[in-house]
């Protein structure tokens, strides 16, 4: 359109053939070098009214359109090639294809009619639901709705229904029990906060007198049609007067007072006192195991030879019910590594701390050996009528074996079958002191010992 030559900086507008459509509307000239390069022409297809549309009355004829050539499609009266159009009708009336497809030139299928939409029958045979299915009637024009309606009690799966051209969209609809709130002594009425009916999927909120609580603060209505509640209902039980118990805080419950039904009361101590029990309010009343107390925590065992400090890895006071880990120094391990605390007493009362043994010495004094469920200690270079003390302190327990030797070549034996488990990961440490002519020796280099049945 530009002619032959186009100057640098100017376009190049793109013209084509009557019935074909330019690829690109236009290229740029940029130092002697157009952009795109090129563009091709494409058979185009004219859609327009008495040819690609036909409309029996002028009623069909898509509003304010009176003239025949007009555009026939949505997209206007050219579609390119590869283009759709979609098919112009007056509201009210249904083109008898939806799209049409350009392909070289050609309208693909040729034309559609507009034809008067037809109406739907309202959905029938559905149970519980109203006399009237659609609240607009028993027939529904072409592109209206339908209001779904239940009878009481009842909610439609779906809220509305679409007509169009003799068909329901969806095809039909069913009427869900709801569920009604329960009634419930000490309860208002309705006992659910959202009303008497719930939806089925929703959730009753529910409510209770002053000075009662409930049991449950939801209910879920069932969305499967069943018109029940899970839980399926509540209780309204009286709320619990706070206890009065010596040592405790104001308020004595952790919770805050009043206590409420179904709730449970842990007990708020002064600093060094710990609750002995919980107690759950049951309409009204207080019930637990055993005497709601504060009672004193017991303080970490002194004096412990070898042991750290605090000796116990809960700190210098352990609370009512928990236990004392015993800690003792490096290479030393406690015997009896906890004690329970009960009412301000450590039970044991305290540990010791006994030597830990090195990987590099093994006494030639002590061996041992293997048979079954019997480990033998055989211990040498004794006089006769010694007496020998082995002491083993197994995972922090201590374990004692006492004897009389009569002879360099007797053995101590003893069954240990509960220590040794055979599998379990379970390193022995052990000690040892040798007892002669009534007089006590000096605690002897010991070893840390794998048994042989857990290797």
């Amino acid at each position: 359109k530009d002619g032959a030559d186009v100057q640098h900086g100017q376009q190049c507008t793109a013209m084509c053939d009557p019935g074909y459509m330019p690829s690109t509307s236009a290229l740029k000239c940029e130092l002697g070098v157009l952009t795109p390069p090129t563009f091709t022409c494409r058979r185009i297809c004219e859609a327009r009214i008495g040819s690609a549309g036909i409309y029996r009355d002028a009623e069909s004829l898509p509003p304010g359109v009176m003239v025949i050539g007009s555009a026939a499609c949505v997209e206007g009266a050219i579609i390119e090639s590869g283009g759709i159009c979609t098919a112009l009708c007056s509201p009210g009336y249904v083109s008898s294809t939806t799209n049409m497809l350009c392909v070289d030139g050609l309208l693909s299928p040729s034309q559609f009619r507009c034809d008067k939409g037809r109406s739907c029958p309202a959905p029938q045979m559905i149970l519980y639901a109203s006399v009237m299915p659609c609240l607009e009637g028993y027939t529904l024009p072409h592109n209206s709705s339908c209001t779904a309606q239940c009878n009481d009690g009842y909610v439609p799966s779906v809220s509305s229904l679409t007509c169009f051209h003799e068909v329901l969209s969806p095809r039909t609809f069913q009427c869900q029990p709801g569920c009604l709130a329960p009634l419930v002594s000490r309860a208002p009425n309705p006992s659910c906060e959202e009303g008497y009916f719930i939806r089925p999927g929703e959730t009753c909120t529910t409510q209770c007198m002053e000075g009662f609580s409930q049991s449950f603060f939801t209910l879920k209505c069932s969305d499967r049609g069943t018109g029940s509640f899970s839980p399926v209902t509540f209780d309204c039980g009286r709320d619990c007067a706070p206890p009065v118990v010596a040592n405790a805080l104001d308020p004595p419950c952790k919770g805050g007072v009043p206590v409420r039904h179904g709730s449970q009361c842990e007990l708020n101590c002064l600093g060094g006192f710990s609750g002995d029990s919980v107690a759950t309010c049951n309409n009204g009343t207080l019930e637990s195991t055993r005497p709601l107390a504060c009672l004193l925590g017991c303080p970490s065992p002194s004096n412990v030879s070898h042991a750290l400090e605090p000796p116990c890895a809960e700190g210098l006071l352990v609370r009512h019910l928990d236990v004392c880990t015993a800690r003792c120094a490096a290479s030393y391990v406690p015997v009896s590594k906890s004690l329970a605390c009960q009412d301000s007493t450590l039970a044991p009362d305290r540990f010791r701390c006994a030597r830990d043994g090195n990987w590099g010495f093994v006494p030639a004094a002590l061996q041992y050996s293997n048979r079954g469920a019997v480990l033998e200690a055989r211990v040498a270079a004794l006089a006769e009528g010694d007496a020998v003390a082995v002491l083993f302190v197994i995972g922090g327990e201590l374990a004692v074996v006492l004897g009389r030797s009569s002879g360099a070549s007797d053995a101590w034996r003893w069954g240990a079958p509960d220590v040794y488990r055979a599998g379990a990961q379970i390193l022995v440490f052990c000690t040892y002191q040798v007892v002669r002519l009534n007089r006590t020796f000096a605690d002897c280099m010991c070893t840390r010992w794998v048994h042989p049945s857990i290797l």
